[in-house]
């Protein structure tokens, strides 16, 4: 009973050992190419010269262990390239972080070299818009003139008339290319005090915006090019609108379009139960005098935006509605009050004098955040001012004040007659 016992545990012994011993053999090749085995003693013996069970037992054992060297390669491989990986990033993300002393005041001495040619482009576009303007009120000056001879001819009188348009073409386009420098000097100044890979990625957008409106501006051109404008049929207004020139379209040279007509209100007066219009507001001129302008740079002085209401039932009759701004807290003793019935002469371009009364007294409101003073003023318009106003533009302006009377230029010269037009068709 014991020996039956004790047979299986030496069997199981003799496995285990075999095992350890199979293990213990490695499979080799000599340098004439022989397969040998070497044993973990040190000594070795051709393979070929074992018997066969020993031979499968040692090929077994040595193609596990090729098998489990491959699965170490490969996790050793892997466990490589996730590390290099992980270096990599690391070092990119350091890289777009972090810059050395040295890079960072390099990359700060360009932003300020970017910032002064802003500025140069700045000053550059200001004097072009300067030029511009000048050069509009002498032709205004010329324009004015002729109107007023009687020798003159009307086609010399339209070529004036078509001169001075384009020249208001040239002034719109100088300050909207300097409002652009403006607004680019801006951005780079502020770039200045970036850190380097702040301000990269600052210019890499601004970059990327530009070239967006460069694109929208070239697909519109083209689009304007394959699809022209139809022509005007006011013969009046055509005279009068000229032809300006655009830079961005070249078909608007022939065909320049007509203004928008909306109203800014169509209803109701809740006090009168009539119908009343608005047209939008909009800006009728500016001043600023020589000896004032190195103060306000390039705001102005004085501000005057306005629009025309009427209503019905009123007899034809108009209003002219100004909001003045001036910009000093002590305007209201400079100028003094705006009294109702003072009165408000506008200049036209063909000579005559046409004479609006103002409908409310305004004292002026006193804005202390923004140190500004506005008046709000009503001038009534009769039927006869509307028929000389929609015959002739607008070429200055007086207004009477509690304290004297100023007079001032008038860029927008077009402002009365399309808004007189505009209400007229939405009768």
């Amino acid at each position: 009973m014991q020996v039956r016992k004790i047979l299986p545990l030496i069997g199981i012994l003799f496995l285990l050992c075999c095992s350890t011993f199979v293990e213990a053999q490695v499979l080799t090749t000599n340098q004439d190419g022989e397969k040998i085995v070497v044993y973990s003693d040190g000594s070795w013996a051709y393979f070929d010269g074992l018997d066969e069970e020993e031979k499968e037992a040692i090929s077994e054992s040595s193609r596990k262990m090729d098998r489990k060297n491959k699965k170490k390669e490969k996790k050793a491989r892997k466990q490589a390239e996730k590390g290099k990986k992980k270096n990599v990033k690391g070092d990119s993300k350091k890289q777009k972080t972090k810059y050395s002393d040295e890079e960072e005041q390099m990359a700060r001495v360009e932003a300020i070299q970017r910032a002064d040619w802003a500025a140069m482009e700045e000053l550059r576009t200001r004097n072009l818009k300067i030029q511009a303007g000048q050069t509009l009120t002498e032709m205004r000056k010329q324009l004015s003139a002729a109107y007023s001879n009687t020798d003159i001819s009307v086609k010399e009188l339209d070529e004036l008339d078509k001169q001075y348009k384009n020249q208001q073409a040239v002034l719109n386009n100088a300050a909207a290319t300097h409002e652009e420098s403006e607004a680019f000097l801006q951005k780079m100044e502020e770039m200045i005090d970036m850190k380097k890979s702040k301000r990269d990625k600052a210019m890499a957008n601004l970059q990327k915006t530009q070239q967006t409106a460069e694109n929208e501006w070239t697909a519109d051109l083209t689009e304007s090019g394959k699809t022209p404008k139809e022509p005007r049929k006011n013969k009046k207004r055509d005279r009068k609108q000229g032809n300006a020139v655009l830079v961005a379209n070249q078909d608007v040279v022939e065909n320049p379009p007509m203004p928008p007509c909306e109203l800014a209100y169509d209803g109701v007066d809740e006090f009168t139960g009539k119908r009343r219009w608005e047209m939008p507001k909009q800006t009728f001129f500016t001043h600023t005098t020589d000896r004032l302008k190195p103060f306000f740079k390039e705001k102005n002085h004085i501000t005057v935006e306005g629009y025309i209401s009427g209503a019905s039932g009123n007899g034809g009759a108009y209003y002219l509605n100004l909001n003045i701004i001036i910009l000093s807290e002590m305007a209201q003793r400079e100028f003094g009050v705006l009294e109702k019935g003072s009165i408000l002469t506008l200049k036209l371009i063909n000579g005559n004098n046409v004479k609006l009364f103002n409908t409310k007294t305004s004292t002026g409101t006193l804005d202390k955040v923004e140190k500004r003073v506005e008046y709000r003023a009503q001038y009534m318009i009769n039927s006869d001012n509307v028929k000389s106003l929609r015959k002739s533009e607008v070429d200055k302006a007086r207004i009477v004040w509690g304290t004297g009377y100023e007079d001032y230029e008038v860029y927008n010269l077009d402002f009365l007659i399309d808004q007189l037009d505009c209400l007229e068709k939405n009768k």
